[in-house]
C-alpha cells in the first residue's frame, strides 16, 4: 500500500467516524494480509479466500478480519483503483450465536504460579477488573491506586473502576509507564497483546483456546454468581455497570449459569 493510498483510506475512514482503536486494528490487518497475499488491490478472490481459510482462527476472528478487508476494497472500487470487488462472491463468515467462554480458576492460578510477571498483571486485570486486552495494553502504573483504577477504553473514553486488593498487590511496585509490555520493551498493540499472551499459555501447556478476553467472561460470571458458591453475589444492574456495558443483554452473553445455580433455582420452587 503506498504512502498516499494509506493516508486517502485514513482521511475516509477519519470522515466515516470511526474509532481511533478501530482504525489502527484494520490498518494493522491490512499491513498483515498485504505482507501474506501481496497488493491487495490486486489481490484475486482466490488469494483472499486462502487467505481467510487459516485453520487457526476462529469464525469471530475471520469474520472481522472480512470486515476489514471488505471496507478497504469497497473504498478502493469507490475510488476507481480497482474495476470489480473480489470479495464479490464471497459471504462474511457467519458468526455463531456468542456464548460465555470464561477461564478456568485452575488456568488463572497457574498463569499466576509461572512467575511471569507481565501476564500475572495482565490476567488479573482481565480477572479482578474485567479489563479487556485493549485496555490492558494501554493500561499505565499512573492510572492505578489503591481505591480505583482508570480505564483507558475505546475512542478515548475513561471509566473509573474500584481497585481490587489482588490488582493493587500486584501493582503497587511497578515502575512508572506501560504495565504489560513486549520483552523488547516496546508497548503492545491491541491485537500484539492477545497474539503475545496466546503463545505464552501454549507454551505453559494451557488447553485452548486460551484469550485474555476468557478472564473478562470469568470476571462478569464470578460477579453474578452467589456467595456461597464462590462468587460475589452482584446483580445483573451492578455487573452491567463494573463491565460497562451499555445494555445488560450485553452483560449476559459474558456471565455463565452454572448447573449448582440451576440446580438452586429448580429447588427454591
Amino acid at each position: 500500500m503506498t504512502y498516499k493510498r494509506r493516508r486517502d483510506y485514513q482521511e475516509w475512514e477519519l470522515a466515516a467516524g470511526h474509532s481511533e482503536n478501530t482504525r489502527t486494528d484494520r490498518f494493522e490487518l491490512l499491513a498483515r494480509a498485504e505482507h501474506d497475499i501481496g497488493e491487495l488491490t490486486r489481490a484475486t478472490e482466490s488469494k483472499i479466500t486462502k487467505w481467510l481459510a487459516n485453520p487457526d482462527w476462529s469464525t469471530a476472528t475471520r469474520a472481522t478480519y472480512w470486515g476489514h478487508l471488505h471496507s478497504y476494497l469497497v473504498w478502493a472500487l469507490k475510488a476507481g483503483m480497482i474495476d470489480k470487488d473480489p470479495m464479490i462472491n464471497l459471504p462474511r463468515p457467519k458468526v455463531p450465536k456468542r456464548s460465555p467462554r470464561p477461564a478456568s480458576l485452575e488456568a488463572y492460578e497457574r498463569i499466576m504460579a509461572a512467575g511471569e510477571q507481565r501476564w500475572q498483571i495482565a490476567v488479573t486485570l482481565a480477572r479482578y477488573a474485567g479489563l479487556r486486552a485493549s485496555e490492558i495494553a494501554r493500561a499505565q502504573r499512573e492510572d492505578i491506586d489503591d481505591r480505583q483504577i482508570r480505564v483507558r477504553g475505546k475512542g478515548g473514553r475513561v471509566d473509573v473502576l474500584p481497585t481490587h486488593a489482588e490488582v493493587w498487590k500486584l501493582v503497587a511496585p511497578a515502575p512508572p509507564g506501560q504495565l504489560v509490555l513486549a520483552k523488547s520493551g516496546q508497548a503492545y498493540k491491541p491485537a500484539g497483546i492477545s497474539h503475545a499472551f496466546g503463545v505464552y499459555a501454549r507454551d505453559l501447556g494451557l488447553p485452548r483456546p486460551l484469550g485474555l478476553h476468557m478472564f473478562r467472561h470469568l470476571y462478569g460470571t464470578r460477579l453474578l454468581m452467589d456467595k456461597d458458591i464462590g462468587g460475589a453475589g452482584a446483580n445483573l444492574r451492578i455487573t452491567q455497570e463494573l463491565m460497562r456495558h451499555a445494555s445488560p443483554a450485553t452483560t449476559a452473553v459474558y456471565t455463565q449459569v452454572t448447573d449448582e445455580e440451576r440446580r438452586r433455582a429448580i429447588l427454591a420452587l
